[in-house]
């Protein structure tokens, strides 16, 4: 039962019911201290996420995805627990393989408790010492939960309404570029019908010159509507985050 890493670490088959509990209070001590630390990057990750979200006014959609990728945080949070629990008792030979390792350190993390992989008279106590741990940390993760779902319902409710409030912004925007397309083509139409009554009296040498400079001049226009245009959309894309950022009132967590 006990394999030869057993005697390096002066573990003996019957000891001290101190030995027992201060191997498993440590143990269970940098477990929490651990699930403690991950928990505080999950929450802090998913603010930071949630915020951008907000700012960019995104589909709302994207909250339940990010809300998905806390879970996923949280449950890899408790499989690193369980396996700690499982190099442990690997390591000090308590247990003789590390499937058999994963397979007691799951059940009694999880206070299943089938026993299937007894630990030895001497050493059975790290088994309730592992279910403490295991709800010292599902605890912990509870009232995270709780805290998150709550942050969660309240962003899937702000970004409905932005996401609805940029989508009418384009609209609106987008209408606005019609309108002003249209009275150009307008304007553009009147200078052409104007320019072909002058050149109605005109030699067709000067016909032929104004035509060249008139193209000469649609040139530059088009050049300098072009770096125009570039200069704006950048501007517009710099801009956009501040069009739809809505006003600071994201709850706390």
């Amino acid at each position: 039962m006990f394999s030869p890493s057993l005697s390096h670490l002066q573990l003996r088959p019957d000891p001290p019911m101190l030995e027992v509990y201060a191997l498993g209070a440590g143990v269970l001590v940098a477990i929490t201290l651990l699930h403690g630390a991950g928990l505080g990057y999950t929450v802090r990750s998913y603010r930071r996420a949630a915020k951008r979200l907000l700012q960019n006014a995104s589909q709302p959609w994207r909250a339940s995805l990010l809300f998905g990728c806390a879970i996923l945080l949280m449950l890899i949070l408790h499989t690193i627990d369980a396996c700690i629990w499982a190099l442990v008792l690997r390591s000090t030979g308590l247990v003789s393989d590390i499937r058999s390792s994963l397979y007691f350190t799951a059940n009694s993390y999880t206070t299943l408790g089938y026993g299937n992989v007894p630990l030895g008279v001497g050493w059975r106590e790290l088994s309730p010492i592992m279910a403490i741990c295991g709800l010292f940390t599902f605890g912990w993760t509870t009232s995270v939960m709780f805290n998150v779902v709550g942050y969660h319902n309240d962003l899937l409710d702000e970004l409905k309404d932005e996401y609805a409030r940029k989508l009418r912004m384009r609209s609106n925007l987008r209408a606005e570029v019609r309108v002003i397309h249209r009275h150009e083509s307008e304007s553009e139409k009147a200078e052409e019908i104007a320019e072909r009554k002058q050149e109605a009296g005109k030699t067709f040498f000067q016909r032929f010159r104004m035509r060249r400079e008139e193209r000469k001049k649609r040139y530059l226009l088009r050049d300098q509507a072009t770096h125009e245009a570039r200069d704006a959309f950048r501007k517009e894309r710099e801009a956009e985050k501040d069009i739809y950022r809505p006003p600071d009132q994201t709850p706390k967590v």
